[in-house]
């Protein structure tokens, strides 16, 4: 019907417009899976890295003076729970980009609550009974 038609096989034929449209389709699921690989932030992972090892560098090499200000009371109680709010930001940041360089990465998907199932009970539930209690 205006289509060409194409031998494969003898015996078999396929019109051009289906294996143009077979070839196409199979290209762009290619290209979609061998795309560009996302880039790796290797700089970001140096520089939280370096940032990091600068900071328990400080902390082990001044110990003593950290323990007289840690141990004074009052408002330097704060200064331990700042402190470890700061090694927590830069090794979090340096231990997340450490393994987005190695290639691995939390699964993303949406989190959808699931709507609860109203459920039927199709027993029969038996009926309390009335007790006669005389005392004696």
């Amino acid at each position: 019907m205006g289509e060409t038609e194409v031998s494969v096989s003898p015996g078999f034929r396929i019109s051009k417009n289906l294996t143009k449209n077979f070839f196409n389709r199979r290209r762009m699921v290619m290209a979609a899976d061998y795309g560009r690989p996302k880039k790796r932030p290797v700089g970001k992972m140096i520089v939280y890295g370096m940032f990091s090892a600068v900071f328990y560098a400080l902390l082990l090499s001044n110990q003593g003076v950290i323990t007289a200000y840690f141990t004074r009371g009052a408002l330097y109680a704060a200064l331990p729970i700042a402190t470890a709010f700061a090694f927590s930001f830069i090794h979090g940041g340096f231990t997340n980009y450490f393994w987005s360089v190695l290639g691995i990465e939390a699964k993303k998907t949406s989190i959808r609550p699931r709507p609860e199932v109203e459920r039927t009970y199709d027993r029969e539930r038996p009926q309390p009974q009335p007790r006669v209690r005389a005392r004696v």
